[in-house]
């Protein structure tokens, strides 16, 4: 494994086509959820790692984007999202052509927290 550090696939544009899979816990709160979060996440996460946008989920809407271009055909996608947002997210990748076997996972406590898909 090799960490490379910059915006979303930035720091990867010589690898296009060549990686294997891709798992994200990006940024999935709505902005205007942020300031009623516990006071511990609120107060203490970096604002950047919490704000999803408007709709809390235009950053998991770039990675559907791009990373087709990055992963290789079979290749593994795989999002964290809040609760509320799956079928949003599965009906997105359902709708690209790009995607297939589209699954939602849940997590400890029964609440649809991932979503996954392989790249065509």
């Amino acid at each position: 494994m090799r960490l490379h550090q910059g915006s979303w696939f930035a720091p990867l544009a010589t690898k296009q086509g060549q990686l294997q899979g891709m798992v994200s816990n990006p940024p999935y709160i709505p902005s205007t959820d942020i300031a009623e979060l516990q006071p511990e996440v609120a107060r203490h996460e970096p604002h950047l790692a919490l704000d999803g946008g408007t709709s809390g989920t235009e950053a998991i809407a770039l990675l559907m984007k791009s990373a087709p271009d990055y992963i290789i055909s079979g290749g593994f996608w795989a999002v964290e999202l809040m609760q509320g947002q799956a079928s949003e997210v599965a009906t997105a990748l359902e709708r690209d052509d790009r995607y297939r076997n589209i699954a939602i996972h849940v997590d400890l406590n029964g609440i649809d927290r991932f979503v996954s898909a392989k790249i065509v």
